[in-house]
């Protein structure tokens, strides 16, 4: 297959980058001709120059979030692919903790803030309230990549004298990395947002969350939504992080399959990375 010209993938830049800018000249001009709710909306230039004024505060504070939403990411996903496996291989475990997890899943993080903070001291609600804002994505996508696999795969293992946990281990496991690899792209933004959650009534010192409150009192717009776009950015650039990460180790990946009829196809559909910038930024 020829390479592709140049001019075409600067073309295809333009096309897929001009959407971008002409939102960014109408935000300029909303915000410079203050449209929206006397300023509320600022300009992209005003929350850079307010960004740029404030970036001495900012590494402290972005350090901590991602301290405990890493934490909290690393902790709630260990427990959800135990709790997967668990579930798969007795899966009496899961009709008993199936209310558990539907009641994680449903309390709303906002609620269970304040409680967390009061109960516990120091990081502890914040990374609490990030593993749990990843359990359940993690734990459904764990218990779905185990339960779809290839079942004449299966039968080979079992052939050959395997038994249950041979399956798991040479079959189960390896077929379930894709979905795994997808909750943890999804889980990643909400690890963020549960930390930062949490930060609102933490009473800690850093944190986006915390800097966020005590900002609101100041009425200035520009930096309310400095520190909202950098939350932002931190959540997308985790789920893209995950996505990158999974292309890379699925990129040569094929399904187990022991049909010789349908060759796996050796084409694989190329990042659009300007499209996935412009959705980190929106």
């Amino acid at each position: 297959m020829p390479a592709e010209a140049p001019g075409g993938r600067l073309a295809a830049l333009v096309r897929a980058l001009w959407p971008l800018v002409a939102l960014l000249a109408l935000w300029e001009l909303a915000g410079q001709m203050r449209w929206v709710a006397g300023g509320a909306l600022p300009a992209p230039t005003q929350i850079l120059y307010r960004y740029w004024q404030d970036w001495g505060d900012y590494p402290r504070h972005i350090r901590a979030t991602l301290i405990a939403s890493g934490a909290g990411f690393v902790i709630g996903n260990a427990i959800a692919v135990a709790a997967g496996l668990l579930f798969v291989l007795a899966p009496v475990t899961g009709r008993i903790a199936r209310g558990l997890n539907i009641a994680i899943f449903a309390l709303p993080p906002i609620a269970i803030a304040p409680i967390l903070s009061l109960t516990l001291e120091g990081m502890t609600p914040r990374i609490v309230l990030a593993a749990l804002g990843v359990y359940f994505v993690t734990m459904q996508a764990t218990v779905t990549g185990l339960q779809q696999f290839d079942s004449r795969a299966g039968d080979l293992v079992r052939a050959y004298g395997g038994g249950k946990a041979a399956v798991m281990r040479f079959v189960q496991i390896r077929g379930a990395i894709p979905a795994i690899l997808s909750g943890f792209r999804v889980a990643a933004p909400n690890a963020v947002l549960g930390a930062i959650l949490a930060e609102f009534g933490g009473g800690g010192r850093w944190g986006l969350g915390t800097y966020l409150l005590g900002s609101l009192g100041r009425g200035d717009p520009a930096r309310l939504w400095g520190i909202g776009l950098t939350a932002t950015a931190i959540a997308g650039l985790s789920y893209a992080l995950f996505a990158v990460i999974s292309a890379r180790m699925l990129g040569r990946t094929r399904a187990v399959s022991l049909n010789p009829s349908a060759p796996p196809s050796e084409t694989r559909e190329p990042v659009n990375l300007p499209v996935m910038l412009a959705s980190i930024l929106l």
